[in-house]
């Protein structure tokens, strides 16, 4: 399996929200949503800066460009509203086990965005691509078992819980080891109705379904670790 060396053209929606790629533009709302005191997101966010600043958000924007290059391991999304295009949260992919079909994720959404499903809503565009166009065959979350509305979204969006690694990784805010639960969704556990279909066919199912809101929501929407 070869990662993308470019943002899915057109941008991956399912006609609630749509995730593209950042740009230059958003370094604004970065800077409001980091800037804003939301104490849970910097706390779960602990390797984004603090206090966080406008040219923290514009150097962010420009590193996010060099995962769509190959440059490093990581491809971030901006989850934006299909609507409005305000920017609700980020999505971003780490591609290390590529090689394996492996990929992880981490989320965050701005806390006006959070209990309306648009994690779990973001997890599921990003699985439709990854197993219907890209060839993924594991995706993964790594989750602080603490942070259980996180963990919420992921059951949500129909991953498994695998495991939790003791003592797995140190939350740099306040130097505590945590313990962390591996989360996976697999290419063959799609709904039965999804199988086979590519990632565009399946968004566009999703797009159709009259019931995916109220089963996506969840009340917070924040894992950094992917």
């Amino acid at each position: 399996m070869e990662r993308p060396l470019a943002p899915p053209e057109p941008p991956l929606s399912d006609g609630v929200i749509v995730l593209r790629s950042w740009q230059r533009d958003d370094a604004a709302v970065l800077a409001l949503v980091f800037g804003s005191g939301d104490a849970k997101l910097a706390y779960w966010m602990d390797e984004v800066p603090q206090p966080y600043t406008m040219a923290d958000a514009v150097a962010y924007v420009d590193r996010s460009r060099a995962g769509w290059r190959g440059e490093v391991p990581a491809t971030p999304f901006a989850i934006c509203d299909v609507v409005s295009a305000d920017v609700l949260g980020w999505l971003g992919l780490t591609w290390d086990e590529a090689r394996e079909g492996t990929v992880a994720a981490g989320y965050w959404t701005r806390l006006e965005a959070r209990g309306r499903g648009v994690a779990p809503r973001a997890l599921l565009l990003a699985a439709a691509w990854l197993f219907g166009d890209i060839g993924v065959e594991r995706f993964e979350l790594r989750i602080d078992t603490r942070n259980e509305p996180s963990r919420r979204v992921a059951k949500k969006a129909g991953f498994t819980l695998d495991g939790i690694r003791r003592s797995a990784r140190v939350n740099a805010r306040d130097g505590r080891r945590f313990d962390e639960a591996i989360y996976s969704l697999l290419r063959h556990e799609l709904p039965p109705e999804e199988a086979g279909l590519t990632g565009r066919e399946w968004r566009a199912s999703m797009k159709a379904a009259s019931n995916i809101t109220d089963h996506l929501r969840a009340d917070s929407d924040v894992n950094y670790r992917g």
